[in-house]
């Protein structure tokens, strides 16, 4: 992506939801646990709330290790900010 005419690598926060498969899309520079708050953040705010069911996929910004099937064993910090937040 060209910022300011020069080239810059950019990562995107993707939301969908699962049953009118609504989609929110946000770009960040980078993709630090900090981005990943604000991208949930901006998403709730988008849809008008907070979906009953998050899935993620196995990025590293939010899951720790994949477990058997599809349990995942989230990163220490997705805790705190999903009370916060209310997911």
């Amino acid at each position: 992506m060209l910022l300011n005419g020069i080239e810059t690598k950019v990562m995107l926060f993707c939301m969908r939801l699962l049953y009118s498969r609504k989609i929110f899309v946000k770009v960040f520079q980078h993709q630090r646990q900090e981005a990943l708050f604000q991208g949930h953040a901006d998403a709730f705010d988008y849809f008008g709330g907070v979906p009953k069911t998050i899935v993620y996929d196995n990025m590293k910004t939010a899951v720790k290790k994949v477990l058997e099937g599809t349990k995942r064993e989230e990163q220490g910090g997705l805790y705190p900010v999903s009370i916060i937040l209310s997911f």
